[in-house]
């Protein structure tokens, strides 16, 4: 008897001091950890909960479904950050991703799915009753409110793969930015999409201004751990910090990849009939290594193939998309906004060595598709199962890159009546702090490659009704490209007294 009483007191002390257990904290290094696991291991494909027929929903009807506010995470706390959901469908979103909340550096448990959680417009009513009780979310949302508003809005948003998107204040949606791509526009190579299979939110306080997210990446050649530190406002960042491991060598790994669309804009040749006088979710990327300021104008052209462009860069300071022109009336779409989509910076905050950025395009007809990649590729590829650190911080804004130099704000290219193989160029640059007018020995360094003709040199004269500078050239080419021909680049700067007073303009050419 006097043993099974001390056994008894034994087991309710066991049971007492594992109910008080403080649980054991979750933290960044112990996301590095389970990648670094999960990489030794094979990889296994996700299976969808989904049965076909919400598999096979289109994206119309997807959005017929629509998450209940009211029950957002965190949404009964008066946090200044809460949650909301995206639920299962389509073929793009069949995959759930595991979602779990983090207070005081404990995990707590995982975000609960119900589809009772979600509204549904009466054409999808058979999705509620075919979506399985356990299917889970296929990412979220988040929205901040800061002191003093009624009302939470929404700036970000994880969805699809190891996609998210940001607005900052006063611009609508417009490009995505990757944890990580893998063989993006290598010919007859698959490309991967790793996935961010999990998410780990950090409960805020009332006096938080910025949320952290972990999240776990898992894909056929490549696991990782991400935090991002999501902060937002005028300037919206994300501080991106990522431990990478490698399963085995692939062919070509895209880092802090961009994601955007362009199909015309307001001075080229062709504008699809399109009744818009630009369609673009950007317009230029913009290359800053400490030497050099480089733009270079986005470009879509049908008749050729797609575009791989490198440009080396040994010392990256940033690159990124911009939309430059914020006129209204150079896109007239006040439904998609174009005019307000944000400008995106990639910042690296440690050391990546060498490497090169590549512009990948593909040539498209319409502006549904997402047609242009930009990403920084590693001159060193990292060894299978050694960890590969990249920190960096995205900036969203609707504001040009920090710089004192004069920039391309217009380029217009187009034929010349009077023989029609030369092309007019025509590119106006805005005066940033009067350089150009204070100028004394301003010249046009305009390079151009072998096969490019120059037929009338550049000049520059004031344009008052703009308030621009413009310069005007003329090319011709002794060849013709070929469909898979790489285009012609074309280079031009301001200069005074050798010193440059402009960004580098920086075009790829398929004469027309």
């Amino acid at each position: 008897m006097k043993r099974f009483i001390a056994l008894a007191f034994f087991l309710f002390s066991c049971v007492f001091l594992f109910a008080n257990a403080k649980p054991a904290p979750f933290t960044f290094e112990t996301l590095v950890s389970m990648a670094g696991e999960t990489a030794r291991c094979e990889y296994k494909e996700r299976i969808s909960p989904l049965p076909k027929a919400l598999q096979d929903i289109d994206y119309s009807q997807y959005n017929l479904m629509r998450y209940n506010i009211d029950n957002d995470l965190w949404a009964k706390d008066d946090l200044p950050f809460r949650i909301s959901f995206f639920p299962l469908g389509t073929p793009l979103y069949s995959l759930p991703v595991e979602i779990y909340e983090i207070d005081n550096e404990a995990l707590i448990s995982k975000v609960p799915f119900s589809p009772e959680l979600f509204q549904y417009e009466d054409q999808v009513k058979f999705i509620k009753d075919q979506m399985p009780k356990d299917a889970g979310y296929a990412g979220f949302k988040i929205r901040y409110k800061p002191k003093g508003s009624a009302y939470p809005d929404e700036f970000a948003a994880f969805l699809g793969n190891s996609y998210f998107r940001i607005i900052c204040d006063g611009s609508s949606y417009g490009l995505s930015n990757r944890g990580i791509a893998i063989n993006t526009g290598v010919e007859n190579v698959p490309e991967e999409f790793p996935s961010f299979e999990k998410f780990y939110l950090v409960k805020p306080s009332k006096n938080d201004e910025s949320l952290t997210i972990y999240a776990f990446l898992n894909g056929r050649s490549v696991t990782g751990a991400y935090s991002f530190r999501i902060t937002p406002g005028a300037e919206a960042t994300v501080d991106v910090k990522s431990v990478l491991f490698f399963r085995n060598k692939v062919n070509l790994i895209c880092l802090a990849p961009i994601t955007s669309m362009f199909w015309f804009t307001l001075g080229e040749p062709d504008n699809f009939h399109d009744y818009r006088p630009s369609v673009h979710n950007s317009e230029g990327l913009v290359l800053s290594d400490g030497i050099t300021d480089l733009y270079e104008p986005l470009t879509n052209y049908p008749l050729h193939k797609m575009i791989n462009d490198d440009i080396a860069c040994d010392s990256l300071r940033y690159f990124g998309l911009i939309q430059r022109d914020r006129e209204y009336n150079r896109y007239m779409d006040p439904g998609v906004k174009y005019h307000l989509n944000p400008n995106c910076l990639i910042i690296p905050q440690n050391h990546w060595g060498e490497g090169s950025l590549r512009l990948f395009v593909l040539p498209t007809l319409t502006e549904w598709m997402d047609n242009i990649n930009l990403f920084w590729i590693p001159k060193t590829l990292p060894e299978p199962m050694k960890p590969m650190n990249f920190d960096y911080r995205v900036l969203y804004s609707l504001k040009e890159p920090e710089n004192n130099l004069s920039f391309v704000k217009y380029t217009n290219v187009g034929q010349d009546l009077i023989n029609c193989e030369n092309s007019i160029f025509a590119l106006s640059f805005a005066d940033k702090n009067g350089t150009i007018e204070k100028s004394k020995g301003i010249k046009i360094d305009l390079q151009v490659p072998n096969d490019v003709i120059i037929v009338s040199p550049p000049t520059i004269e004031k344009i008052s009704f703009n308030n621009t500078w413009r310069v005007l050239f003329t090319l011709t080419v002794h060849k013709k490209l070929a469909y898979d021909d790489k285009p012609f680049i074309i280079k031009c700067r301001l200069t005074d007294n050798g010193k440059a007073i402009s960004e580098e303009w920086y075009f790829l050419w398929y004469p027309q």
